[in-house]
């Protein structure tokens, strides 16, 4: 049986020790050595050692609590049972350290200015930026929790039990605010004044704050446990958490954050805040009858209520938490959305960024769907054949790159929908470009990943400048920085898009790909447009689902929906097994479906096929061809034997606010760093979408040959994986925003989290957690993770099926739900380290 471990799921609701009723047995085979024989006389007792190992779970996710009997059998066929049962954990090595990677934070508020680099603070709360903001996230829950002042130059030597004030250099503890909006006081959102506060320590701290969030946040107004203000001066603070089954008078019994030494410059005196408090209230009613007299005032720019305002799930917290702040600051999911995107280009730059492209699928408040495509288009002197005899030339170089359409997709989006100034949707990743973000653990592992071919990240002066500054690759919890890529996005924030395409930035473009033999040009990147076009739907058990088209693939998402649409009882717990076999023969005729799909506009008669595709009349057809006793060869899916293209790549990000918008968006420079190719002067990465095109005469390692469908011509785009899809409620309301990453597993992740949430009525977080399989047609095999039931799995392979275990991470998947109550959900990847989502 499973119990889930909190370990690095920056996700809203997050894994937790699962209830009993909750917990599924699973059996698995266990290695037991037992003597060879022994004689037991009549009334005598004797002590047999039994040695088994644990078993190996297979879910670094999740510890197995085992149990079960070694059966004696005697020689007078008298048996003796003996049990067993254990945790294959060593429990004391799981709670070492209380802080998830990167914890505890501590920083200004809107703009997150480190404790380093800003360690002091006025406690003027009246002004922006001038007060501390602490946020943890912890693995376990912790008997007490302590946020301690002492004189600067206090060392962990010192340290007593309880600390008294006045000894050994301690001077109090803080008392902190919980209801503070994100940049400053306000009397006009915060009922309460901003002495209204909790004092520390706290006890029995559960690991989450709310079932919204995964963090504990405090606001530090300089207020101490006593209700006295700290007096200016140098202080050094203590943040700790006592460990599990901890002794509180032992040092290291406690997980200890020390700050640098920090100065207090002045404080806020309590007659002053009442004076203005009073202040506040006659301007709050002094605003409330000049509303009377005029159209309404703009949204206040922060919100501290319910998560009732929207809500943004990306792979990566920080950038998530950006999102977020946007909408409070009175931004719609546009905003968020444009604003997490610049964010994941930044840290994310391995598979994404402003010399990408991609696709998005936007849902107005009054119900209307806009397919917008931003996906590259090839050069102008692209042509079908130009990667003959040189395939490597499509994946590595200047000539691997496709028109960039990132930036004129964001630029749509926002001209249409957003509210923010554009500059403003900007900034924040201009500051973490220039000033630095944390080397993570997702980045770490995509650079080791693509290392074994050539260390390029140190070895190109280009790379080295962000990757290697100081001659080595920069390593897990380093700050790394970006400066000339901060220098671009400023200049993108001041100019707009057309800075990107025409003028300095472009030509440093431009050069670059030519020193790298590629063909684009100027007008290309002048002459780039996004491509509006036609969404798709089915209904599925009453829903509504809208996906984007081809090119993309949520057309084949739909597809195999509207397959398993027509089967009673799917995904019911007592047909488990047959729902993931007809689930999975579904998966494989969409995929061979999709070895036809190419862009519309130089496809004849795509609109049609796509359209057929999600037929209640294909739906049946395919039914019908399913059998529930065996799966078939590729033939059978396939009959033309076109290749299914393997895509890479993609980052995903999903918004949603109270309006109703709902955006769900996926992005990629394809391959992990794009072409491995970045322009000196700007620091940007580029794409090299153009591998993505099917290239004649060069059959894929399966046998399948190249789809002329999907061959290149200028101005065209490649077909993708990339599948956003929004869901409604049988009443029209938004419901669900989903999407995710891992080139060609993107399609097989959506579809099995919409099963999870629409079939098996599961949360957003539990649906992204469940394992997943993946079937693309060719190869012929199912990809299963670690982590799928055995009993299934064995199922399958009776059925003929080809199963294949591997590690769990191959897709991520970002998700927001919107609630009865009208409160958000929202979720990001849980086999990511560093994905967040957030809902406010």
């Amino acid at each position: 049986m499973e119990i889930l471990l909190p370990l690095d799921t920056s996700v809203s609701s997050s894994p937790r020790v699962r209830a009993l009723e909750e917990v599924e047995p699973k059996e698995m085979p266990v290695d037991v050595e037992l003597p060879e024989g022994f004689t037991l006389k009549a009334g005598e007792a004797k002590t047999v050692s039994v040695t088994f190992q644990a078993p190996d779970f297979g879910n670094p996710a999740g510890l197995p609590l085992y149990s079960g009997k070694v059966i004696v059998t005697g020689s007078n066929n008298e048996s003796l049972a003996i049990p067993y049962m254990g945790l294959a954990a060593d429990l004391k090595k799981e709670m070492d350290d209380m802080y998830m990677h990167g914890f505890p934070k501590a920083t200004t508020t809107y703009n997150f200015i480190p404790i380093e680099e800003k360690p002091y603070w006025t406690n003027e709360i009246w002004q922006d930026e001038d007060w501390l903001w602490l946020t943890i996230q912890m693995k376990w829950g912790s008997k007490e929790l302590r946020w301690d002042i002492y004189e600067a130059g206090w060392n962990e030597s010192d340290w007593s039990y309880p600390p008294a004030v006045g000894e050994g250099g301690y001077i109090g503890s803080v008392a902190y605010y919980d209801r503070s909006d994100t940049e400053y006081w306000s009397p006009f959102s915060d009922s309460s004044g901003p002495f209204d506060v909790i004092p520390f320590p706290l006890e029995n701290v559960h690991r989450n704050a709310i079932y919204t969030s995964y963090r504990h946040t405090f606001f530090w107004f300089g207020v101490l446990a006593n209700g006295s203000q700290i007096e200016p001066g140098n202080y050094t603070m203590r943040f700790a958490a006592l460990k599990p089954f901890g002794d509180p008078a032992k040092s290291e019994d406690w997980s200890i954050w020390k700050s640098p030494q920090v100065s207090i410059l002045g404080n806020q005196s309590l007659e002053s805040s009442i004076a203005m408090k009073s202040f506040a209230t006659t301007a709050a009613v002094a605003q409330l009858l000049l509303g009377l007299l005029q159209p309404a005032l703009a949204a206040p720019s922060t919100y501290a209520g319910p998560p009732k305002l929207g809500a943004v799930a990306s792979e990566t917290d920080i950038c998530s938490e950006i999102g977020t702040n946007l909408l409070k600051k009175g931004g719609n999911a546009a905003d968020a959305l444009v604003g997490t995107v610049f964010c994941i280009g930044t840290v994310g730059m391995y598979h994404s960024g402003i010399a990408g492209g991609g696709f998005m699928l936007v849902r107005s408040p009054n119900g209307t769907y806009e397919f917008i495509d931003f996906r590259e288009t090839a050069p102008a002197a692209a042509y079908e054949d130009m990667y003959a005899n040189n395939t490597a030339a499509s994946m590595y170089g200047g000539l691997a790159s496709g028109v960039p359409g990132e930036l004129r997709g964001l630029e749509y989006l926002h001209n249409k929908y957003g509210r923010l100034p554009w500059a403003d949707l900007v900034a924040p990743s201009i500051k973490i470009a220039r000033f630095g973000f944390r080397v993570n653990e997702d980045l770490v592992k995509y650079m080791n990943a693509v290392t074994p071919n050539g260390n390029f990240l140190t070895d190109d002066p280009s790379w080295a400048i962000d990757f290697a500054p100081h001659g080595y690759r920069v390593r897990l919890n380093e700050t790394m920085t970006r400066k000339r890529y901060a220098d671009t996005l400023e200049a993108i924030a001041n100019g707009g898009a057309d800075a990107f395409y025409t003028g300095a930035i472009a030509n440093a473009t431009i050069a670059a790909l030519r020193a790298a033999n590629g063909t684009m040009t100027l007008a290309d990147l002048a002459n780039y447009t996004v491509a509006i076009r036609e969404p798709a739907h089915i209904t599925y058990r009453g829903h509504k689902l809208t996906a984007c088209n081809a090119p993309s693939g949520g057309i084949v998402a739909l597809s195999a929906l509207n397959t398993v649409s027509g089967y009673e009882d799917f995904g019911a717990p007592a047909s488990r097994n047959l729902s993931v076999h007809r689930l999975d023969e579904a998966i494989r005729f969409a995929y061979g479906q999709r070895s036809k799909l190419g862009d519309p506009l130089f496809v004849d008669g795509m609109s049609d096929y796509t359209a057929a595709m999600i037929s209640e009349q294909t739906g049946a057809e395919v039914r019908s061809k399913i059998s529930d006793f065996r799966t078939q060869n590729v033939s059978a899916y396939n009959p033309d034997g076109f290749e299914s293209l393997e895509t890479p790549g993609t980052s995903h990000v999903a918004t949603a606010d109270a309006s109703g918008l709902a955006i769900s968006l996926t992005t990629t420079v394809n391959l992990l760093f794009g072409s491995q190719l970045m322009v000196p002067e700007t620091g940007v990465i580029m794409n090299n979408e153009m591998n993505d095109f099917s290239i004649p005469g060069s059959s894929n390692a399966f046998g399948y040959v190249p789809s002329p469908a999907n061959y290149i011509r200028p101005g065209k785009r490649p077909l993708s994986s990339i599948a956003p899809v929004i869901v409604e409620k049988p009443d029209g309301k938004l419901y669900f925003v989903i999407g995710a990453a891992g080139g060609s597993r993107i399609i097989t992740a959506t579809i099995q989290n919409l099963h999870n949430v629409l079939d098996r009525n599961l949360t957003a977080p539990q649906a992204l957690a469940e394992p997943r399989l993946h079937d693309q047609l060719s190869p012929d095999r199912i990809n299963v993770e670690y982590s799928y039931d055995n009993s299934t799995i064995s199922y399958l392979q009776s059925l003929s099926h080809n199963v294949t275990w591997v590690a769990p991470g191959s897709s991520s998947a970002q998700g927001v739900r919107l609630l009865e109550n009208g409160t958000f959900e929202a979720a990001g990847e849980p086999r990511q380290k560093n994905s967040g989502g957030y809902a406010v």
